[in-house]
């Protein structure tokens, strides 16, 4: 399954994002990393003849498509291995091409057998995504991905914007209402004094891990 960011992260263009990560359990904790994109390095003594077509220098996406994603790297260095390929492919959908950083945190007594968790914050739109992946007793994959977007914009005006043929799920209250879209993903919007705060929930089962 791809994670997917059409329509919640397509109206939020200009948005700040904010929220809490509890750990529960016996974790240990990285240092938050930032990749961004980088300049490919250029030397002037090494370009061919403007009479002759050199291949073009791989683009910063490119460079970026061919390292794990922070998340990975992070739980590469602690032992998590079984959804290693779950962890980042799922990271790499849901942050695309823009700079992130990422905090994660894993059983320190059996990383590879327990829940690894990751907090994800993207800047171009600023967003925060909660991802964790969890092995199953099967060989599995389980994974949860919540993506939080801060809107200028009322929940009112947001769901008939970007959330047209959405059918509603849950009414709590006035403020906080949930829909479900016919790809499986749920958003919740919660009405704030400056906006309404879209919360994206999607879940796959049983993922491929390597």
């Amino acid at each position: 399954m791809t994670w997917t960011r059409a329509g919640l992260i397509g109206a939020a263009a200009a948005c700040l994002a904010a929220a809490v990560f509890v750990g529960i359990g016996v974790i240990g904790t990285a240092d938050g990393q930032t990749q961004k994109p980088r300049k490919a390095p250029t030397d002037p003594s090494t370009q061919a003849p403007q009479s002759q077509q050199s291949p073009a220098p791989p683009t910063a996406a490119q460079q970026a498509a061919n390292q794990p994603t922070v998340p990975a790297q992070q739980a590469l260095a602690r032992g998590f291995k079984t959804c290693i390929g779950a962890l980042d492919s799922s990271a790499r959908s849901l942050v695309q091409a823009t700079p992130y950083g990422a905090l994660s945190t894993w059983n320190n007594r059996n990383a590879d057998g327990r829940t690894f968790s990751t907090v994800i914050a993207t800047e171009d739109p600023a967003s925060t995504v909660f991802l964790t992946e969890a092995p199953t007793r099967d060989g599995g994959c389980d994974s949860i991905a919540e993506r939080i977007v801060p809107l200028t914009q009322t929940c009112v005006a947001f769901r008939e914007q970007s959330l047209a043929g959405w059918k509603l799920a849950w009414e709590a209250s006035k403020s906080m209402t949930a829909y479900s879209g016919p790809d499986g993903r749920t958003v919740f919007l919660m009405q704030g004094q400056a906006g309404c705060v879209a919360i994206e929930r999607q879940i796959a089962y049983g993922m491929p891990g390597g």
